[in-house]
Order: C-alpha cells, then structure tokens, then sequence
C-alpha cells in the first residue's frame, strides 16, 4: 500500500485500477436518446456507480485508489488501442540471472530481431523447458487483417536452427517455417531453437 494512504485496522482500502463507467459531453441523467447530438468535449468518469440501490448499498465505505491512462493519437486501430493497453498494464519486462560464476561472459541486451506488420503482436516469451537453447514466442493478429513476422537472431555468431509452429503445450504441429504468417484474429505459437 502506498505511504500516503496509511491503513488501520478498522480502515479498508480498495484498490480500483480499471474505471469502466464513462460519461461523455454532459451529464445525462434519465435521458435515452438513440442518436445522442455532439455536445460539450468533456469526459465524466463514475468511478463508483450506487445510482441503482434496489439490491445494492447506496454507499461505499473506505478508502479508494484509481489511474487513469489517456492518449491524444489519431491512430484508432485495434493494433494501436492493443499495445496501448498493453504497454500500460503490464510492467516493463525484465530477466534476472540466477548467480553463476563465470558463465555469463557478455550479456546480451536482445536475443532475436522481430520485423513484420505492426498489427502483429509479441505476447510472450519464455525458454523451452526440455530444450537446452529454444524460446517459445506467442503472438497474436490484431487488426483482423493478414500479418507476417519475420525473425532473426540478434546474437552475434548464433543463427536460428529452426522455427516451428507449435500447440500452447509446445507439440510440433507443423513444419519448419522461414517466416510466421497470421490470419486475421489469429494466434500462433512459435518455438525458435538457436
């Protein structure tokens, strides 16, 4: 819990990261227009909705803490909104080294070089554990539009052996490929072995 929000025994704090009632231009109240008219460019947030009391307390008690994450982009893409998103749940990623004498000769800021469309989108990634030098990749189309992605090794002096398509279980369910081709809407497992 953060410092500035000390917490007592008879105190509760809610944590809310997500506010997913909005209200836009004005306040509307009771009013069910099917073809609301632009209005003011103001964005009301409910960050707790006890409006509808019938089988709900009209209260809420104790402390509350909640983000907010705006963008002023004109990009309206799923692909754009997906990574926006993404970038912003979720921590930046980082990898810790299990202490080791001498085996670490030069660290390496970058394992593989992705290229491809931009509504192509790196999930995760995480080594293949009964392979001694293979990393499991799991992308997913965005846009609903035909992808490919292209991969090549960023380790100087290392080539990938092979690229496989794979189940979520890590079972070969085709041949090698040169290249990762997404449908729309689609997602794909892909083992890399170096």
């Amino acid at each position: 819990m953060p410092d500035r929000f000390p917490v007592h025994s008879a105190e509760l704090i809610n944590l809310v990261y997500e506010v997913p009632l909005w209200q836009f231009s004005d306040f509307n109240m009771n009013k069910y227009e099917r073809y609301p008219k632009k209005g003011k460019t103001w964005l009301y947030s409910w960050v707790m909705n006890n409006y509808w009391f019938t089988n709900f307390r009209a209260y809420q008690e104790g402390g509350f803490i909640w983000s907010y994450q705006l963008t002023s982009t004109a990009d309206t893409t799923n692909s754009f909104a997906t990574k926006y998103a993404w970038s912003e749940r979720n921590p930046f990623p980082t990898r810790t080294f299990p202490a080791v004498r001498n085996e670490v000769k030069s660290p390496f800021l970058e394992t593989l070089k992705i290229n491809g469309h931009a509504n192509a989108m790196l999930v995760n990634s995480r080594p293949v554990y009964n392979k001694k030098a293979a990393i499991l990749l799991h992308f997913r189309e965005l846009d609903g539009l035909p992808a490919e992605v292209r991969l090549s090794s960023a380790i100087p002096g290392q080539i990938i052996s092979k690229i496989l398509e794979v189940n979520a279980l890590g079972k070969q369910i085709g041949d090698p490929v040169a290249s990762i081709s997404l449908k729309p809407f689609e997602v794909k497992f892909i083992e890399v072995d170096f």
